[in-house]
């Protein structure tokens, strides 16, 4: 009796067996500061046994934008010239709706900001907003461009921290 047994790859002491199919795996990508990291998920595609990091990181993105609001309906800069990102990714659905979401946080900056009383400005919650917006768009373009979010320069909150992180 000639029995064959494939090699099965053990996901960890106790965890059983990676059980390979023909979906491809669900990859997930995380950014620290210009380091990008990959990782996979192994076993069966609704109940995965074992999450594993790639260990050599993969290069970041060369390319990097500021998302900052002005007065001249700008919110995208790259090498402190304003942008327009659907002119960046032509052809990106994903990034063609979220630019007219930012065209509208621009908006609502453009029509109830008023130099005279800066305080009256709702700053938390348009920072919410934007860093909301910011993280959407690093999340799509992870592989291709870096996105800080600055604070504009009618914030007072400007000079004590002038970027806010991701």
């Amino acid at each position: 009796m000639d029995m064959k047994v494939a090699p099965r790859l053990r996901a960890g002491i106790g965890q059983g067996f990676f059980i390979e199919s023909s979906v491809p795996k669900l990859t997930v990508r995380i950014r620290s500061g210009q380091e990008v990291r990959r990782g996979s998920f192994y076993g069966d595609e609704k109940h995965p046994t074992a999450f594993v990091w790639v260990d050599e990181p993969d290069e970041a993105p060369s390319k990097e934008l500021i998302l900052r609001v002005g007065k001249a309906g700008r919110y995208l800069w790259q090498h402190d010239a304003p942008v327009e990102l659907t002119e960046l990714f032509p052809g990106d659905k994903p990034i063609a709706k979220l630019d007219t979401r930012l065209a509208d946080w621009q908006g609502y900056f453009e029509r109830y900001y008023d130099p005279k009383t800066p305080n009256r400005f709702y700053w938390g919650r348009f920072h919410q907003e934007g860093l909301q917006l910011a993280r959407q768009l690093q999340a799509l373009l992870i592989d291709r461009a870096v996105i800080r979010y600055l604070r504009p320069i009618e914030d007072r909150q400007v000079r004590y921290a002038p970027e806010l992180s991701l």
